[in-house]
């Protein structure tokens, strides 16, 4: 089969797609900003009904404001829920609009194109490629592509604020889990864009010579092809999981050491019951945002392989989007 190309260095930088994401979709994005601040400020709020919750049980004996802190950690949860809900079915329906745009305007440029007997088309096995699923991943990523890191990262600041708050020692612990974990993922993450590129391309490259007049004369290149397509697949995966392993045992590592240092300061009277359960329940709830905004980071370069192999190959059907 023919040479893969370099998906990574042919790609834009991310600063590029997203003044293209921003042009296509500004007038929708407004909503999903202001959601996703309201859902990370939120997020600390049930941590400190908790903490309120756990320290009436342990210290006083008043059952009626009991009863109202636990009406309040509920009420605080349900919120949050709602929220993420709303936000949620915003960020889909902006992602399908900017796919269905972003498919017109492939289908409307290529055919302008052919007609005008334009040099250096994509041939018809790449072109359905290319509006099928890599406008499907680019066009549904518009959905995620500010709301996603503004709440996950402002949630992060939300929680870790609020351990700092109770008790500085224990967000130090919290901020020491996470931090190494940032730079195993950069690392490896690289290594899977490359194979990303390599993955769209042998998918085309199948696809092309499907769309030929002779199946049977390219059989055994297209075979080929879905062996190529089936071991990158592979070398894809082995990296996901190597880094699912890395970063489950550093958060097992940061709980037990989270543990430890609340019981000392329990033990030396520096803090109280409440606080710990809470900040515990709190870098258990970082795990969650935290993985969330791993997994966008991998999204977000994985599409800009795809999106700098759409620009590649049809420039003006990227570029020159517009919003309805």
């Amino acid at each position: 089969m023919p040479n893969t190309h370099d998906g990574v260095a042919q790609s834009p930088t991310l600063a590029n797609m997203y003044r293209t994401i921003w042009r296509t979709t500004s007038r929708d994005q407004g909503l999903l900003i202001v959601l996703s601040l309201a859902v990370a400020i939120l997020a600390s709020a049930p941590l400190k009904f908790q903490q309120l919750v756990v320290n009436s049980m342990v210290y006083t004996s008043d059952l009626t404001k009991h009863a109202w802190l636990c009406a309040g950690f509920f009420t605080a949860i349900l919120l949050g829920a709602l929220l993420k809900f709303a936000l949620n079915y915003k960020r889909s329906v902006l992602g399908e609009r900017a796919i269905r745009i972003l498919r017109e305007r492939l289908y409307g440029n290529y055919v302008v194109d052919t007609s005008t007997s334009a040099q250096d088309l994509p041939t018809r096995g790449t072109f359905v490629t290319m509006l099928n699923s890599e406008a499907e991943a680019v066009g549904s990523f518009a959905g995620i592509a500010i709301s996603a890191p503004l709440m996950l990262i402002g949630t992060l600041l939300s929680i870790i604020g609020f351990i700092m708050i109770s008790q500085p020692l224990l967000g130090i612990v919290a901020i020491a889990v996470i931090a190494p974990q940032a730079i195993v993922v950069t690392a490896i993450q690289t290594r899977i864009n490359k194979r990303v590129g390599e993955r769209v391309q042998a998918m085309r490259d199948a696809c092309d010579r499907l769309s030929g007049s002779d199946l049977k004369m390219t059989e055994a290149e297209i075979i080929d092809d879905f062996a190529e397509i089936f071991s990158v697949r592979c070398r894809i995966y082995f990296l996901k999981q190597f880094v699912k392993l890395i970063l489950r045992s550093m958060s097992a590592i940061g709980a037990v050491g989270f543990l430890f240092m609340g019981g000392w300061l329990v033990m030396e009277g520096r803090t109280d019951v409440g606080t710990v359960v809470a900040s515990l329940a709190g870098l258990t709830k970082i795990e969650g945002p935290w993985r969330e905004l791993i997994g966008f980071f991998r999204a977000a370069s994985t599409v800009r392989v795809q999106y700098g192999m759409l620009v590649k190959a049809e420039p003006p059907a990227v570029v020159s989007v517009r919003h309805e």
